[in-house]
């Protein structure tokens, strides 16, 4: 049965980074680690607590895939522990490192919130505009301009319906979809003004509160459909995986990977097709990081750049074995390069999609 509280990182991931385990009578352990939340003090709590949503990956009776990821988490754990003990610059040579990657990387509420950011940010600036009169008189004249066909099979299959004969129908479209029509439609949206302006008001404020759930719900239904990412998981197997030793101690983020790519960003939580990709970085442990990259040897990694990289992308946590003022210095970096796509970047793309409309 699926449980309520759905951990987002694994707790086999997070006990790499354990402050403290306690054994107890029963054989169980509680496993702790020092917690870095946005805003927050840092504190020591226990994993259980840590990188948790009720029914974040679905209810009981509902599409869920709660079971279906603690079932492949089965496969993933050993391979995790077993590279903990590895010596600095081993190679992987099992598969199964990289599809975790591909997994872990589809899985997380960084993903989700990300997704989440730029379907608000983009409908909050697509009905604004929209709301403006002079906007949405230039767009749609713009797009009559451009696409008359649209207009004219409208038309038509309202006058077949009608009855009207084809010789009539074709004078009458000749006529409806010349310069006319954009002075017709003009004049109507002139008059209906102030409805325009109410209704792309009412659907932004509609559209906007239903974005979670809709998010929540595609996110389910891909991960239903495929727990690893398989074009990118592709990707990941075709690396080179090697285990890196750190002289200092990493952190786990809530972004779980971290993607390094050609171009003017050098780090990314989510990657397309068209990236670059120079190298997967993943932390397991406090003092080792699986480093995926084409090179045949493991590559001089810059630790300091690494872990603040980490913090800097991580939207609102990470997980660290000791409190410390290294720590708080990188808690105050959190988020800071979380967004996946800037304000301006969605806009950009806002403009692109109205200019090709």
């Amino acid at each position: 049965m699926a449980g309520k509280r759905q951990h987002i990182l694994p707790r086999f991931l997070q006990r790499g980074f354990a402050s403290n385990i306690v054994s107890k009578p029963n054989g169980r352990e509680t496993v702790f680690t020092w917690y870095y939340l946005k805003g927050l003090e840092p504190r020591e709590i226990t994993t259980e607590n840590v990188s948790l949503e009720k029914h974040f990956y679905g209810k009981a009776g509902e599409l869920s895939v709660d079971n279906d990821i603690t079932d492949l988490e089965d496969l993933f754990a050993p391979v995790i522990r077993g590279l903990r003990e590895k010596h600095d610059g081993y190679q992987i040579t099992d598969s199964t490192l990289a599809d975790f990657v591909g997994h872990l990387s589809m899985r997380t509420k960084h993903i989700r919130d990300s997704f989440i950011d730029i379907a608000e940010i983009f409908t909050d600036t697509l009905f604004r505009f929209l709301a403006n009169h002079q906007n949405f008189r230039w767009w749609t004249l713009e797009y009559h301009k451009r696409h008359p066909e649209v207009m004219r099979k409208m038309l038509d299959e309202q006058f077949k319906k009608m009855g009207v004969p084809r010789f009539q129908r074709r004078l009458a479209l000749e006529s409806l979809t010349s310069e006319k029509r954009l002075e017709f439609i003009s004049a109507v949206i002139d008059r209906d003004q102030s409805e325009y302006e109410s209704t792309f008001l009412t659907l932004r404020s509609e559209l906007l509160q239903k974005i979670p759930s809709m998010t929540k719900d595609g996110h389910i239904k891909a991960l239903a459909k495929s727990l690893i990412a398989a074009p990118r998981a592709e990707d990941y197997r075709a690396l080179n995986w090697f285990v890196c030793k750190s002289p200092e101690p990493l952190i786990l983020g809530d972004v779980g990977c971290l993607f390094e790519v050609a171009g003017p960003k050098q780090y990314m939580t989510i990657t397309g097709k068209d990236d670059e990709l120079k190298a997967v970085y993943l932390p397991i442990s406090s003092d080792r990081l699986i480093v995926g990259t084409a090179s045949p040897t493991a590559p001089p990694i810059n630790f300091d750049e690494i872990i603040r990289a980490f913090a800097e992308h991580s939207r609102d946590y990470f997980i660290c074995r000791e409190d410390s003022q290294e720590g708080r210095e990188l808690q105050k970096l959190l988020g800071t390069k979380a967004q996946v796509l800037t304000d301006d970047e969605i806009k950009e793309i806002f403009i692109d999609v109205l200019s090709e409309s």
